[in-house]
C-alpha cells in the first residue's frame, strides 16, 4: 500500500483556527479527498501559533500542488 492508496487525491490545505482571536489561516495542515489528515503540523516561523505564518502556509501549498500535479501526470 502506498501513501496515495491510503490518502486519495486531490489533497488540499486546511487551517485550524483553535481560538476565535487567532488568524483564520493559522496552523495549516494537509487533508486528502476524504478529509483525512495527511500532514497535521508544520514548523512555525512566528512567535505564536495563532498568527498567520506565511512560510508554513507556502510549504503546505507547495506540497499539495506537487503531489496533485505528479499524480495527475503519473510522474
Amino acid at each position: 500500500m502506498t501513501l496515495l492508496d491510503e490518502h486519495p487525491l486531490p489533497w488540499e490545505v486546511a487551517y485550524s483556527q483553535k481560538s476565535s482571536n487567532w488568524d483564520e489561516k493559522s496552523s495549516p495542515y494537509i487533508v486528502d479527498a476524504n478529509g483525512k489528515i495527511v500532514v497535521e503540523h508544520f514548523f512555525q516561523h512566528v512567535c505564536h501559533p495563532g498568527m498567520y505564518d506565511e512560510l508554513a502556509d507556502l510549504t503546505a501549498q507547495f506540497i499539495v500542488n506537487l503531489v496533485n500535479a505528479q499524480a495527475k501526470y503519473n510522474l
